[in-house]
């Protein structure tokens, strides 16, 4: 009887670099836990109506992940002074550098399925 080797079903915290231009960076989780990816999707509702219909929050929607993802970045303000990175600091970025993030991070998530998905299958062969 061959011994298998025992899957872990918990997600296991790592940070990665996105470069982004201009030299600067974002720091962001490898991948989301359930919680986490729960609490983003339901950030992105607004209300649920009587007849189970959901009301989209659409201030939300592709947001709340793309912020659940970072945890940290490179910028700083007109000053020069390091702005922390939070969800409310991300709101005030102009729209091309926030399209660059989500960009990043979109393509973080899909380099991270395919992993997933090829080490599962065994090869990295489509």
């Amino acid at each position: 009887m061959s011994e298998q080797k025992k899957v872990n079903r918990f997600v296991q915290p790592s940070v990665s670099r996105l470069e982004l231009a201009d030299g600067d960076w974002i720091e962001v989780k490898r991948e989301l836990s359930i919680g986490e990816a729960r609490a983003a999707m339901a950030r992105t509702v607004k209300s649920m109506r009587a007849d189970g219909r959901i009301e989209p929050d659409l201030e939300q929607v592709g947001r709340s992940e793309i912020a659940a993802y970072i945890v940290d970045w490179s910028f700083d303000d007109p000053n020069g002074r390091r702005v922390p990175f939070s969800a409310g600091a991300m709101d005030n970025l102009t729209g091309e550098a926030y399209d660059e993030i989500e960009a990043r991070v979109r393509e973080h998530i899909r380099s991270v399925e395919a992993d997933r998905k090829n080490s599962r299958s065994g090869s990295s062969s489509s």
